[in-house]
């Protein structure tokens, strides 16, 4: 044990031994950890030593486990004993903006789409419920949404000597616990994937691997070669497939049903030089949705479609930073394939959507025509002056009226019939 602290933790005696007394009660009555223990470090209270392979790859590579001849052994089956899992996962804060800043868990109501990563700090308490004690436990969790099986993991393992811990192999540098015992885990900083545990349950579901041997069957931990962080991943492998729960687990966090939106952008003419916000809730989704030109689109967008309790969701669809005053614009929508709704302007109004539906909508927006009127005096040297209406209002060119060549300020016009005229200006007669 003390050359296992010395080597792992690089610490002084003294203040490993403060620690792991420390420890020793809070590991029987969890309360939230200080900043520090999310940090995933190399110390008592955050056993946690790498992100790399899942369990299927780790047990494969250490060589060590019963019966497994290749990774797929563990990759799809298998391990689905109930001797140790883990019971609870207690969310301690998260993060709704990236993880700039985070919120406590006090019971809140949080949701998520599918799509979003929700940065989430938590602990994880492990029950053991077999007739007997089962030692050198590690527990993989699933990166990126992965089911602690293949892919990518955090590994953490028990430290012997603290709390429910009860050395049963001579105290090697792997925890183990006694039949009927719990312990908690900090698992610190997670980016945990917006996924539903299932069809019918929303809760957010992070997978997850835990292994294990039984006393006599017990692995040296850390497994050198290889040593160092993977050594503590190889020396907590099952001891044989049926040493081994992947159900994982899952957290206070409601995954929306969804749906897709997608906005699309079309003009006459298709050379028009303008671009446009296409707005979905109010603001531009994505970077493709901001200054889209002509011809372009936001992409099939995931949004809230309510849950299975509460199924169904509502969203505004919108175009916007543009000069409308220059533009006939008008929508058609259709849903999952089928006309929804059209109209004139740049707004398509509050759209309904229920779980899986696919929603389009086409903001076209056609370019006002622009009229300008020109005088041209035969002969060119004649000084008459002209004043120039359009539609009924009267051009005077600040009182000087128009001479040869000159020309009034482009007016932007709708569609349809207008009427042009000039008149005389001061003493100039049209006759």
């Amino acid at each position: 044990m003390r050359r296992f602290l010395k080597w792992r933790y690089a610490g002084a005696l003294v203040v490993v031994a403060i620690i792991a007394i420390a420890c020793s009660e809070a590991a029987k009555n969890p309360v939230a950890p200080g900043e520090d223990s999310y940090v995933p470090l190399y110390s008592a209270t955050t056993p946690f030593n790498n992100s790399g392979r899942c369990l299927a790859a780790d047990a494969f590579l250490a060589g060590k486990t019963s019966g497994v001849n290749d990774s797929s052994d563990l990759a799809t089956g298998h391990c689905t004993s109930q001797d140790i899992k883990i019971a609870i996962a207690q969310l301690d804060s998260f993060s709704t903006d990236g993880g700039a800043t985070f919120t406590a868990y006090t019971g809140q109501r949080i949701t998520c789409n599918p799509g979003e990563t929700i940065p989430a700090k938590m602990r994880a308490v492990i029950d053991e419920t077999a007739t007997s004690a089962r030692t050198d436990i590690g527990v993989w969790i699933g990166l990126n949404g992965g089911n602690g099986r293949t892919g990518a993991c955090n590994h953490y393992n028990l430290l012997n000597g603290t709390g429910s811990r009860v050395s049963q192999d001579g105290g090697d540098a792997c925890g183990d616990l006694s039949n009927a015992a719990n312990d908690t885990i900090a698992l610190g900083l997670l980016q945990v994937a917006c996924q539903p545990a299932s069809a019918t349950n929303d809760s957010v579901h992070i997978g997850a691997c835990l292994g294990w041997t039984t006393p006599g069957g017990d692995q040296v931990c850390p497994k050198t070669p290889p040593g160092g962080n993977d050594g503590f991943r190889w020396g907590t492998v099952p001891g044989s497939t049926s040493k081994c729960n992947c159900e994982g687990f899952n957290i206070p966090i409601i995954a929306n049903k969804f749906a897709k939106i997608e906005v699309k952008k079309v003009c006459a003419p298709t050379n028009d030089a303008g671009t446009f916000d296409l707005n979905i809730d109010g603001t531009t989704p994505n970077a493709a949705a901001a200054n889209a030109s002509c011809g372009g689109s936001t992409g099939a967008v995931v949004v809230s479609a309510g849950t299975s309790a509460n199924p169904g969701g509502s969203h505004t669809v919108t175009e916007s930073d543009f000069t409308q005053a220059n533009y006939v614009s008008s929508y058609a929508c259709t849903k999952n394939g089928s006309t929804l709704s059209s109209g004139a302007g740049a707004s398509a109004g509050t759209i309904t959507v229920a779980p899986l539906d696919s929603v389009v909508c086409t903001f076209t927006n056609r370019k006002k025509p622009k009229i300008a009127l020109k005088k041209v005096i035969s002969p060119s040297t004649d000084a008459g002056k002209f004043n120039l209406i359009l539609a009924g209002v009267t051009d005077n060119n600040g009182g000087a009226g128009y001479g040869d060549g000159g020309t009034t300020a482009v007016s932007v016009r709708d569609t349809g019939s207008v009427t042009i005229g000039e008149s005389g200006n001061g003493t100039t007669n049209l006759a």
